[in-house]
């Protein structure tokens, strides 16, 4: 299934596939996990910018060399 999905995306440049994510920034101190750092996102129960996660991504040729040119 993942090559399948891989090889329908072969030939479109400025390809991205992986997962992406916008979950609320944790500002409790008493949470296992927060942001210490929290009044950099506004108020309280702003998001974090949308941002790619998980184990696995996918870019194309193209998208990395542009990434690898303006970054």
């Amino acid at each position: 299934m993942l090559i399948a999905n891989l090889a329908r995306h072969r030939t479109t440049p400025r390809v991205y596939i992986g997962c992406m994510k916008s979950d609320q920034v944790l500002f409790q101190r008493d949470a296992k996990y927060h942001e210490p750092e929290f009044w950099k996102f506004g108020e309280e129960g702003n998001k974090y910018f949308r941002h790619a996660t998980g184990q696995i991504y996918a870019i194309s040729k193209d998208l990395a060399l542009y990434i690898s040119i303006n970054a």
